[in-house]
């Protein structure tokens, strides 16, 4: 799951969230109030995947006074929780602060980050783990609103058979993080090449003064995109004569700089699109570029795919000496 650089974006513009093709969604909304604000604010999702995301807490049933009877149907006693089935799970701060982790629970964080800078002005980040891609995000700041966006895509393959569940993330005033999984909202996701199916959480909150009054929304989206996924891989290096020099087999594991030889000019990728109905090939032109370089026409985005269907998205550049 952990296969390609984190993504860590500090926000200085305003952008542009671009437009995704949504076939289902949902949301979490958050009541408006007068007054204070409530202390624990929606900060992000936590993407889990599989069936078993959806269990209660193992101790859910006696500490809250539920009772099952031999029809298997639940009581509440008076002091039973309304929320026994959502299991509050603790969350920590990676060291480098790019990251929320969840003890014993695999996924993907997505969401924002805030602290002071240098010169104690507020610096706003959305932190995204690796295997979620096209992250965009969004502010933007009125005198009665702030609104906040947050987007980004987990691609798959056309073998993926999984449900996808969209967990609320939250952040207490002490700093703490924490998530709430057992009755999230969920989307099973399957079908052809270039499906997208799009969750969001979000949430809004009024506060209002004598003479005012202000909102703050923060939003999250999550796309899953069915994609083409690459079985195998292989770079031609082609001479200036459009003749091969040698080739390359390209695995998940091969490391991210790909050096060329000296006589190469140009690089073929070749992928064979991993399709059990036909064979298909697909092929990329590249020209290497110098290490230092900025340029990014020299970078091929390469789509393996896990036993489960997850596509592990890594970035290969191709570099002359």
């Amino acid at each position: 799951m952990k296969n390609k650089k984190r993504f860590v974006i500090s926000l200085t513009t305003i952008l542009i969230l671009l437009g995704t093709i949504t076939l289902t969604g949902c949301q979490l909304a958050r009541p408006s109030t007068n007054g204070n604000v409530t202390s624990d604010k929606l900060c992000g999702v936590f993407v889990t995947i599989g069936y078993e995301n959806t269990a209660m807490d193992a101790d859910a049933l006696n500490n809250r006074n539920v009772t099952v009877d031999n029809n298997g149907e639940l009581s509440f006693g008076e002091a039973a929780d309304a929320s026994f089935n959502g299991n509050r799970i603790e969350g920590n701060l990676s060291e480098d602060k790019t990251t929320v982790t969840f003890n014993g629970v695999s996924g993907y964080y997505m969401g924002n980050l805030h602290e002071e800078d240098e010169n104690g002005e507020d610096n706003n980040r959305l932190m995204c783990d690796p295997g979620l891609g096209d992250v965009n995000y969004a502010i933007n700041v009125t005198d009665n609103t702030e609104e906040q966006k947050g987007e980004a895509t987990l691609d798959v393959s056309k073998k993926f058979h999984e449900p996808v569940y969209l967990n609320p993330v939250y952040l207490t005033s002490e700093g703490s993080y924490y998530t709430i999984m057992g009755n999230s909202q969920g989307s099973s996701c399957s079908g052809e090449i270039g499906t997208i199916y799009s969750q969001t959480i979000d949430s809004a909150i009024t506060v209002k003064n004598e003479d005012s009054s202000k909102t703050e929304s923060n939003s999250y989206k999550i796309n899953v995109a069915i994609v083409e996924a690459a079985k195998t891989m292989v770079m031609k290096e082609m001479n200036q004569n459009d003749e091969l020099v040698k080739a390359t087999e390209y695995f998940a594991t091969s490391p991210e700089e790909f050096t060329v030889d000296s006589e190469t000019s140009y690089v073929i990728v070749e992928e064979v699109i991993d399709n059990s109905l036909m064979v298909k090939y697909k092929r990329i032109c590249y020209v290497p570029l110098p290490k230092d370089s900025t340029e990014t026409s020299n970078q091929h985005h390469c789509n393996f795919t896990a036993e489960n269907g997850i596509i592990a998205p890594k970035i290969v550049k191709f570099i002359c000496e």
